[in-house]
């Protein structure tokens, strides 16, 4: 019913997008069957919200109550089944810090915790499923060992996405970043500290309109 608009000449072909042309492409290998229907099914009911409904006003508000609810509920499960695999996460972390991953890899790796972390927003704020379990999770993963080889990068959407997940990081747990930050100027010397670094990559970066160099300075 929704492919057939009267605003358009011919048929939208929803379900030959759907089925035929989006490709689930697996950044790192999800051994869980659930998880990855969880992650298919988020993705449909996103792109009938997104593309395939009309305008809000036109139909009933419930219905997009209910679909956003839906998504809200299935990105929790999703981050939730994620964390639970501790060898996705640790595959995760081990190849973000590794500095013969190369730069193609890093960038979708980067990308893939970015919105993990982004999803994250919605984990309630106490419980054991709660968001300040979340960041302890990413904390006892040296998360924030993941941003300097990033940072390092060649590729300027690599260094765009990993400055994006420090604001998140910061946003939530300052004490967390502050924390890493000195116990770093206790152990290393000032060229590796990661602040020294993200002060340089704010002077130097050269990407299309300085996005992380200047968003660094924020």
């Amino acid at each position: 019913m929704l492919e057939y608009d009267p605003a358009h000449e011919s048929p939208r072909k929803h379900r030959e997008f759907l089925y035929e042309k989006a490709k689930f492409r697996e950044v790192l290998p999800i051994a869980n069957d659930e998880l990855k229907e969880k992650i298919h099914q988020t993705y449909r009911v996103q792109y009938l919200q997104d593309v395939c409904l009309p305008a809000p006003s036109l139909f009933e508000e419930n219905l997009l109550s209910v679909l956003n609810s839906y998504l809200f509920f299935n990105r929790i499960d999703i981050v939730n089944m994620l964390q639970k695999d501790k060898r996705l996460m640790k595959e995760l972390f081990d190849q973000l810090r590794d500095p013969e991953t190369t730069v193609a890899r890093r960038r979708d790796l980067a990308f893939f915790l970015k919105e993990f972390i982004t999803l994250s927003q919605g984990l309630p704020p106490n419980g054991a499923q709660s968001k300040d379990n979340f960041f302890k999770n990413l904390q006892a993963n040296d998360v924030l060992g993941t941003i300097e080889p990033c940072i390092k990068s060649p590729d300027p959407d690599t260094r765009t996405t990993i400055v994006d997940m420090l604001a998140l990081l910061v946003d939530h747990s300052p004490q967390l970043v502050r924390d890493y930050l000195l116990r770093q100027a206790k152990d290393k010397s000032d060229d590796e500290v990661l602040l020294n670094r993200l002060l340089v990559h704010m002077q130097t970066d050269r990407d299309a309109e300085l996005t992380s160099g200047s968003q660094v300075s924020q």
